[in-house]
């Protein structure tokens, strides 16, 4: 019972379930110390496994992020091109998408944002994957948070 106005107790059970909350001992939860965590070591990527090389720019990761949805998968597939080919611009193709678990919708929808937000240049051919240049995004204003 939240609500202590309409509590219907008198005095006698009030003190009676004040002394039994003194009386009962802290569960043993909140008591016992937690062993501390065992460090473990950063896993790495088997000799000729995939990766996605870095660093990525944080402000960058940010601002797509903040799309929502695939943004993040579409954002990794982007940067681990980026990193396999070792040049930007880098052509998003079809095999990539799929492996990142991105639909051609949300390419579609997300490239335009992408853009809009200063992250990336696309250059599109009728019938071809899209070509995406990798942008550094302009500064933010600061917020007044």
């Amino acid at each position: 019972m939240n609500d202590l106005t309409r509590f219907a107790g008198t005095d006698q059970d009030v003190g009676g379930l004040l002394d039994r909350q003194r009386t009962v001992a802290p569960s043993e939860a909140k008591t016992k110390k937690q062993p501390p965590i065992e460090r473990q070591p950063i896993p790495k990527h088997e000799q000729g496994g995939r990766f996605v090389r870095g660093p990525i720019p944080y402000d960058w990761l940010r601002a797509a992020l903040a799309f929502g949805g695939k943004a993040g998968n579409l954002a990794l597939a982007i940067w681990w091109l980026v990193g396999v080919e070792g040049s930007n611009p880098i052509k998003l193709t079809a095999r990539v998408l799929r492996d990142f678990n991105i639909s051609p919708r949300s390419t579609r929808r997300l490239l335009p944002a992408f853009e809009r937000a200063g992250l990336l240049r696309v250059d599109r051919q009728r019938g071809r994957g899209p070509v995406v240049e990798i942008v550094k995004p302009s500064p933010e204003p600061p917020s007044d948070e």
